[in-house]
């Protein structure tokens, strides 16, 4: 019943039906009832990896560092998770960082590319220290999006701070 609970709040938050067969399978359109859309402003996502390197790349590390800490011993995603642990993970995200643009689908896809080494577990940024992923088109010895997201900030706001003294 956990499970089943889990899998209509997981339609609820968009996930696509497909996805949740894999976690909670269910008759074809079962989930429709429950099923709400993107949410405003959101689009749906896709098998697509574009959102996991560049501008949005700090979701990964975000979600990872949340993964790790929910599913000790699972560092490697080696163990599948389950439909409860997904639902679990998306509302530790939300819940962190209620202003992101996470899904339950990308959490999915997150982890599928993980265990299908497209991205990549680091163990420390050169920066912070904390672990992180990395897809494997980037380079290795950058900091990681977090850190690269944080120092971009900083620098636009000491530039308006120093235009403004001017």
């Amino acid at each position: 019943m956990q499970s089943l609970l889990a899998a209509c709040h997981l339609a609820k938050f968009g996930m696509n039906e497909n996805l949740l067969n894999i976690y909670y399978p269910l008759d074809k359109g079962m989930y429709k009832q429950y099923y709400a859309g993107p949410a405003d402003g959101q689009k749906r996502q896709r098998v697509s990896e574009g959102w996991m390197r560049g501008k949005e790349a700090y979701l990964i590390v975000r979600a990872h560092r949340i993964f790790i800490h929910l599913f000790p011993g699972n560092e490697d995603y080696s163990r599948l998770i389950s439909v409860t642990d997904l639902w679990c993970f998306f509302q530790a995200y939300v819940t962190l960082y209620p202003q992101d643009n996470m899904t339950p689908n990308r959490m999915h896809y997150m982890i599928e590319k993980v265990r299908a080494r497209r991205l990549r577990i680091m163990k420390e940024c050169c920066s912070c220290g904390k672990p992180f992923l990395l897809h494997e088109e980037e380079f290795t010895w950058l900091p990681c999006a977090v850190c690269e997201i944080t120092k971009t900030a900083l620098t636009a706001q000491n530039a308006q701070q120093i235009k403004a003294a001017k």
